[in-house]
Order: C-alpha cells, then sequence, then structure tokens
C-alpha cells in the first residue's frame, strides 16, 4: 500500500490520487489530506483511499473513497476495501463480457436476418430452442416466439418433432448431420444441416 501521512508530500501530478493508483497498480492510502496540499479533494474531506480494480490480472480501473474524519479508516477497512475491490472487478469485467455478447448476438442476427430463406436456431441437451432467428421462419410458419423456449414436442407437430428428435441428439454425440426434411405444413422440402457446439474446452454444450 502506498501510504501517506504528516509530512510525507507524495508527488501527484494533475491525474491525482486516481492516476497515481493506476499507474501503480497498488492501493494509496492518504491518512490526513491536510497534511497534503498536493491532493486535490472534495470540501471537507480529510482522508482518502484509493484501491486498483483488477479482473483476470487486468488493470479495470480504480475505486477511491473519502471521509471527513481522518480517523475514519484503519488497516481493517483497507482489507476490507480490497476484498471488495475484488468483486467489483469481476462485475466490472462481466459487464463489459455481457456488452460484448449483446453486440456480437446484434450483428449476428443482422447477418442471418438478411440471408434469404435461412433459419439458425441453436437447441439445448432438451431439445428445446433457445434461439431461432432468420427471414425463412415465416416461409415455414414460424416466428422466435413460436419456438424460443419450447421443446420439439412443444413447438412441433409429435410426428415432425419424433423425426428430428433421433437426429439433434446425434449433434450431441458430436456428429455433423445433414438431411433433407419435408415440412408438414409447407410440404416442402429443406435442406437441414445440425452442426454439434463445442465450448472452450471442446465440450458439446
Amino acid at each position: 500500500i502506498g501510504g501517506y501521512g504528516s509530512g510525507e508530500p507524495p508527488y501527484i501530478d494533475e491525474g491525482g490520487i486516481i492516476r497515481l493508483t493506476l499507474e501503480e497498480q497498488r492501493p494509496q492510502w492518504f491518512r490526513d489530506l491536510r497534511t497534503q496540499p498536493e491532493v486535490h479533494s472534495v470540501v471537507d474531506m480529510q482522508t482518502q483511499l484509493t484501491i486498483p480494480l483488477f479482473a483476470h490480472n487486468q488493470l479495470m480501473g480504480a475505486i477511491c473513497v473519502e471521509a471527513s474524519d481522518p480517523a475514519r479508516f484503519d488497516y481493517d477497512v483497507v482489507n476490507f476495501m480490497q476484498l471488495i475491490s475484488v468483486y467489483i472487478g469481476i462485475a466490472l469485467n462481466n459487464a463489459q463480457l455481457l456488452r460484448s455478447i449483446e453486440q456480437s448476438r446484434a450483428l449476428y442476427q443482422t447477418l442471418v436476418q438478411n440471408l434469404p430463406k435461412t433459419i439458425v436456431m441453436l437447441i439445448d441437451r432438451d431439445l428445446r430452442f433457445v434461439l431461432a432467428e432468420g427471414s425463412g421462419l415465416e416461409d415455414i410458419g414460424y416466428s422466435k416466439d413460436t419456438l424460443e423456449g419450447k421443446t420439439l414436442w412443444e413447438a412441433l407437430p409429435s410426428q415432425s418433432a419424433d423425426h428430428l428428435a433421433p437426429l439433434y441428439r446425434l449433434a450431441f454425440e458430436g456428429e455433423h448431420v445433414q438431411f433433407e426434411y419435408q415440412s408438414l405444413a409447407t410440404a416442402r422440402t429443406y435442406d437441414m444441416q445440425v452442426v454439434p457446439l463445442q465450448n472452450e474446452q471442446g465440450q458439446i454444450e
């Protein structure tokens, strides 16, 4: 911890204590700001603690807490804030990941929706539609709302569900399945491919 008390003025540039925290990547604790004219603080604040935020060893930012009582912070408070900062860093990282996923999904939806006569569906191990997209949905009389969240048997005629189920299950065994399927609703024949999706560990989810 970068600790500063009376008679130990630190070098603080235009970025202030937060910049110092980010550059040194360690907590900075100014016990008594009245003896630190170089540090700019909120009016009437007399002690300041700034802690860097990390997620997976990546610097995410910093959290700064101040108090009007110089005795307000002690090492127990510092240790507690360091513990809290771990969870805040993880939360910030998760928020960034979620935003990235949402942006990727929006791009994916735009691409799929503009592919003519195409349907892309994601199905889980319970044979439930997790996702259904594509301009071809309307052609077969379905929509996202009529498929997503439903199992094959809840969304399709039982005869169609019974026919498709074993083919979808092959994908969860690692097989890439390609076949022709005649819709009972439209009497049209469709080219279908069922592909297993693997996570980073190579496991099929």
